[in-house]
């Protein structure tokens, strides 16, 4: 039984990562694109899944957070350059402060944990990691300091790359990243990291 269904609407190279479900039966299966298989995660049940350009993490039931698929910016987080074709853990988060939400992109991703911090990792292209900089990749979670209390982030898809958007405790809406054409909404078209 289909539980429930994750795409990906951009690409990463000219390539899409594809679709996939979570089943029923603690798996997911995924088709079109780089991510054709089928994975399994018995005993534990994915309960959340992000799919980026060309790689996706699974959240499960037990608060682990796994990631396959292209590793050429980072974005898998597993410490390595290494693409991955089988979800691998991905090490740096507690049980007493667990990932509650993930969200990627082309060549990024993002996690959230239960005291509303945000950790980011990958392609750091015009700031869209969040700490301040805008050169250089992370291959693996960088906490990002400056960004508190927050329920999910997700990437918002523009015409050039990518602006990341946070939710936070307070309902507030913030924005990083690229801002080329004002879409963080603070009256300028200049990068926010």
């Amino acid at each position: 039984t289909v539980e429930s269904i994750t795409s990906y609407g951009g690409s990463q190279n000219g390539f899409v990562s594809g679709m996939c479900v979570i089943l029923s039966d603690d798996s997911i299966a995924c088709w079109h694109g780089r991510l054709k298989s089928f994975y399994s995660f018995s005993p534990h049940s994915p309960v959340m899944m992000a799919i980026g350009g060309q790689h996706a993490c699974v959240l499960l039931s037990d608060s682990t957070l796994k990631c396959w698929g292209d590793n050429e910016y980072g974005q898998i987080g597993d410490g390595t350059w290494e693409s991955r074709d089988n979800p691998i853990h991905i090490q740096g988060f507690t049980t007493e402060d667990p990932v509650i939400a993930v969200s990627a992109g082309d060549s990024i991703t993002c996690a959230v944990t239960s005291s509303g911090k945000v950790y980011c990792w990958g392609s750091n292209h015009h700031g869209a990691i969040g700490d301040g900089t805008s050169l250089d990749y992370y291959d693996e979670p960088v906490k990002i300091d400056r960004i508190n209390n927050v329920l999910n982030v997700t990437e918002m898809f523009s015409i050039t790359d990518s602006t990341w958007c946070a939710k936070f405790t307070d309902n507030h809406i913030g924005c990083w990243g690229d801002n080329e054409y004002g879409q963080i909404g603070d009256g300028t078209a200049e990068d926010k990291s």
